[in-house]
């Protein structure tokens, strides 16, 4: 995936204010900075799919998953004594104003970086960046913030035989981070792994089968070794 440039907000939520603005704003400025009509629709077209797939279809199917494990976990274990048998949950559909868009080929971001970077040599960005920049909101502010550390957020998903740690990190430009951990608190933390692309799952098994577990993390940059200072230590209660 290619790195998210200054401009390009973090955030899903915001991701979604900016990729609908692009969309509508390109068809007054990409003709003035070069781009063909054939180029403006296949921009427009990913912008629309990635909105669908951000603020329709993601959500859904993970509120589907998280329905359907506590639907599993309800027929194993049971509930309250005498009720009627409880049925199915119903998989989320994609209909009427909540239909998809037409489908685009994977690498989004990439085809919207190099368009981006077309339009701003052009000519007809170069006579007025300012307005057209600002009106794109490509323009961004350089990170001039020194981060020691990496930032990260640990929570918990099914895995297929437990619980797993899931692992969504920033790594500031840095190749990945270096990852430790340590359980139920006993003992030093230890190295689990590098990784240079997010999320990394931690899909270890319990260390006592069916016994529930806590698990600590923290993290350093990792640039051909580790490097940096140590993250915060989080954690999180992993089950079977």
């Amino acid at each position: 995936m290619p790195v998210l440039q200054r401009f390009f907000p973090v955030k899903e939520s915001e991701q979604i204010i900016w990729c609908n603005n692009y969309r509508i704003k390109l068809a007054t400025h990409g003709p003035t900075c070069g781009e063909s009509p054939a180029a403006i629709a296949a921009a427009q077209a990913d912008m629309a799919f990635y909105v669908w797939l951000v603020e329709k279809w993601h959500p859904a199917i993970r509120a589907d998953a998280e329905e359907a494990t506590a639907y599993k976990k309800l027929i194993a274990n049971g509930g309250v004594p005498g009720i009627s048998p409880v049925p199915v949950p119903a998989a989320s559909t994609f209909t009427g104003p909540d239909a998809p868009p037409a489908l685009v080929m994977p690498g989004v971001f990439t085809r919207l970086f190099e368009q981006i970077a077309r339009m701003k040599a052009s000519a007809g960005f170069k006579g007025n960046p300012d307005v057209i920049g600002q009106d794109l909101r490509i323009l961004g502010q350089a990170d001039t913030a020194e981060h020691l550390f990496p930032e990260f957020k640990v929570t918990v998903e099914d895995g297929p035989s437990c619980e797993c740690s899931r692992i969504d990190f920033t790594k500031f430009g840095h190749t990945g981070v270096w990852i430790e951990g340590r359980r139920n608190g006993v003992g030093p933390f230890e190295f689990i792994a590098v990784d240079t692309t997010k999320p990394y799952i931690d899909e270890r098994p319990l260390l006592v089968p069916g016994a529930a577990e806590t698990r600590e993390y923290r993290l350093r940059f990792w640039d051909d070794g580790p490097n940096g200072d140590w993250s915060p230590v989080q954690k999180v209660t992993v089950g079977p």
